[in-house]
């Protein structure tokens, strides 16, 4: 892997470059310097000796980065024609990281006066665009050797202009901060303002540490913008010194011994915090936090979030040191201080940046977002109007229409402010059917808050979106507004809408069709599947009544298993009294019957028929639950199901008596005449079945008795096939008789 330089080979390059800046420079190359564009092709039987050595060294595989940068340097002083197509062929992106980087730092270390040849500019330049991150910074110092010219006029151009292909913008940023002069930190500076685009603006920034050797500021554009009104009027002798100085300081506060030494403290203090007792952990961590050493208090921040992901507590104290980070120089401080006061919930971090937002007090982008992350968790009314002036930010809006949608959730936007706030969102929408293809979520969030009929037009199609999180978005936005829940239910297939529907179901589904529809779509995971019964049980006890026995049959096309159809026919039934008519009740008993029946359990299935046959009771008169689901509102199909039901069902539950008293009711027409069942009844066939099951296991009397009701049930006219029956059970009771 390529090896950055040393210091001193740094330091050189730097006051080569600085004192350039301060008046040393000679004209460009002359004509004799060309090497024609695209891949260099050599033929080594041409090379002078002298020049085929270097060559050879440069390419060698087994040499060092020491020994290729000699060979580069020896190649640079020929000058010759055939060694600048060997320095051309060696800076190509087909050669090595090493050769590339070999030549790179034998262009930099050039001294002052002497720029390098103006046939390498060309080569160069055409390495902007591809050169691997690594060596970027040793292609800016390169670059950087040209002080006069074409190179420093492109590469700001290609810095300035906002067609440029963005990777190559960010690249000529970022070389530019090696080239150190009054114009390129004056563009930088320029590149920092919040209009610009996010990367380019990171970009900048960085290049801004390199140029100045001032690393404190980070992204904060003010104290940038401060140090430029500062240095922009020193003339270039002193220009050059307050550079040099900075970056001396810097190198050596990198000092390996100093690195050393705080890596010592880092490992101490986090030895010590260890082995603390639990109830001075807090302390300890309170006072790494308010430490003036960088390094200290970014491990008490490290310590702080391990703290909070293992659930433990953070007394008053602690919080203190945290809020006091808040107000840390390093953004990157204030911004993981904000992260954790956000995740612990702290209100009065929330007053503190409310009133720093309101006040403009922050201008780093990462940190903006740590706060209003903080205040989308903790919303202010004090935050509203700077949240409404970021909406069309490019980099905060996103998290400004989150603070804005929290703080309408949460009942503290005024009418006035909830129509100011729409109409914005609104315009940067745009018209409907020219609104954006990627809304971002938390507008979409936003709009779901505030907006209206028309706005949940536009909400509806959004939840169809490629993007699966406006997707998201949108349909929570859909569930959060009271919206009929049935375009959610119909695409509970899609997993990404699916525990949005399901949520919102069991939090207040009452709609039969979207009901009926999430039905018909079980989730395969078994933890939705879960949630997805629940939410049903739920959702059918404030579903119209007369539709959950179709929620039951579409569970049970579904697959679905009793419990969850018994539930939900429970769900209905249970419901306040008179909340549920005698014609729905009817059906829902029936229903709930037939399925206990049909699994197995026919104690249980006995209450409901009854409720539905008035036979069933003693004297005939309805009883209980009969009294709200009279038989009279049955169908003749129904009447039919109940009354086959019940004494299917008693029968099984061992209550014979019951059992015939209502099956001739059943087979009786009026005036007591006995009506001969149909070829293959269900209902003979079980009384044969109940009556051999009785005999086999050694109950003779009952099951004699189950033939004798079977007997004068049927009458003299009793078809072959069941008598041929009934004579086999009676040989199992008592075998060898006639």
């Amino acid at each position: 892997m390529p090896r950055t330089p040393p210091p001193r080979r740094k330091h050189a390059a730097l006051l080569a470059a600085l004192l350039a800046v301060a008046g040393a420079g000679v004209p460009a190359g002359c004509g004799r310097d060309r090497v024609d564009r695209g891949p260099v092709r050599l033929n080594e039987g041409l090379l002078s000796s002298r020049v085929l050595g270097d060559y050879r060294r440069l390419s060698s595989a087994g040499l060092d980065l020491a020994g290729r940068t000699a060979a580069a340097t020896r190649l640079l002083e020929d000058g010759g024609q055939d060694a600048l197509r060997v320095l051309a062929w060696a800076v190509e992106p087909a050669r090595t990281p090493a050769v590339n980087q070999a030549v790179l730092q034998a262009i930099a270390a050039r001294p002052p006066g002497r720029p390098p040849p103006e046939a390498m500019r060309e080569p160069l330049m055409r390495r902007l665009g591809d050169v691997a991150p690594p060596l970027l910074d040793d292609l800016g110092r390169a670059l950087a050797r040209y002080e006069r010219g074409r190179v420093a006029n492109e590469l700001m151009r290609l810095a300035e202009r906002a067609d440029t292909p963005q990777p190559l913008r960010n690249r000529a940023i970022a070389v530019l901060g090696e080239r150190r002069t009054r114009p390129v930190a004056e563009l930088l500076v320029a590149l920092t303002d919040a209009r610009r685009p996010g990367d380019v603006r990171s970009a900048a920034f960085a290049s801004l540490a390199t140029l100045s050797g001032i690393d404190a500021y980070g992204e904060d554009p003010r104290a940038w913008t401060t140090w430029w009104r500062d240095n922009r009027k020193l003339d270039a002798e002193a220009w050059a010194r307050s550079l040099f100085r900075n970056v001396e300081r810097r190198e050596a506060v990198a000092g390996v011994n100093t690195d050393q030494l705080v890596d010592r403290l880092v490992t101490l203090n986090a030895t010590l915090y260890r082995v603390a007792g639990e109830a001075d952990k807090p302390r300890v961590l309170t006072d790494l936090l308010g430490d003036e050493l960088g390094p200290l208090a970014e491990l008490g921040l490290t310590l702080a979030e391990q703290r909070l992901s293992a659930g433990e507590g953070f007394d008053e104290p602690l919080r203190r040191a945290l809020r006091a980070n808040l107000d840390a120089v390093r953004p990157d401080t204030r911004r993981r201080a904000a992260a954790l006061l956000r995740d612990l919930g702290d209100g009065p971090a929330a007053d503190l940046l409310a009133a720093r937002l309101a006040a403009g007090g922050e201008a780093v982008t990462a940190v903006l977002r740590a706060d209003l992350r903080l205040l989308t968790r903790q919303p202010r009314v004090q935050a509203v109007e700077a949240a409404y002036e970021l909406l069309d930010d490019p980099a905060l809006g996103p998290e400004a229409a989150a603070v804005l949608a929290a703080t309408a959730e949460a009942g503290l936007l005024g009418d006035a402010q909830r129509l100011r706030v729409l109409r914005r969102v609104r315009r940067l929408l745009g018209p409907a059917d020219e609104g954006p293809l990627d809304p971002p979520p938390a507008v979409v969030t936003l709009l779901g808050r505030l907006g209206g009929d028309r706005d949940f037009a536009r909400i509806g199609a959004w939840i169809d979106h490629p993007d699966p999180v406006v997707k998201r978005a949108a349909a929570q936005a859909w569930a959060d507004a009271d919206r009929p829940l049935l375009p959610l239910a119909q695409r509970a297939d899609d997993p990404v809408i699916r525990p949005v529907a399901i949520t919102a179901t069991s939090r207040r589904g009452r709609d039969a069709p979207a009901l009926l529809a999430l039905a018909a779509r079980p989730p395969a995971d078994p933890a939705e599947r879960v949630a997805w019964e629940r939410a049903l049980v739920a959702a059918a006890g404030r579903t119209d009544p007369d539709a959950v026995a179709g929620v039951a049959s579409t569970l049970e096309r579904a697959g679905a298993a009793p419990a969850l159809r018994e539930a939900v026919l429970t769900a209905a039934l249970d419901r306040r009294p008179g909340g549920t008519g005698p014609i729905a009740r009817a059906a829902l008993l029936l229903a709930r019957g037939e399925l206990r029946l049909a699994d197995g359990r026919p104690r249980l299935a006995v209450p409901d028929f009854e409720a539905l046959v008035p036979a069933a009771t003693p004297g005939g008169a309805p009883g209980g639950p009969a009294e709200l689901a009279p038989a009279e509102v049955l169908s003749d199909d129904q009447r039919e199901r109940a009354t086959r039901g019940f004494v299917k069902a008693a029968l099984l539950s061992d209550q014979l008596d019951r059992a015939f008293g209502v099956a001739r009711a059943l087979f009786t027409a009026p005036g007591g005449v006995l009506v001969q069942p149909a070829a293959g009844d269900p209902l003979v066939d079980l009384l044969l079945d109940v009556a051999d099951e009785q005999a086999r296991a050694g109950r003779r009397s009952r099951a004699r008795r189950v033939l004798n009701e079977l007997r004068l049930l049927l009458g003299p006219a009793m078809k072959p096939g069941v008598s041929a029956r009934i004579a086999a059970v009676e040989d199992l009771l008592d075998p060898g008789s006639p």
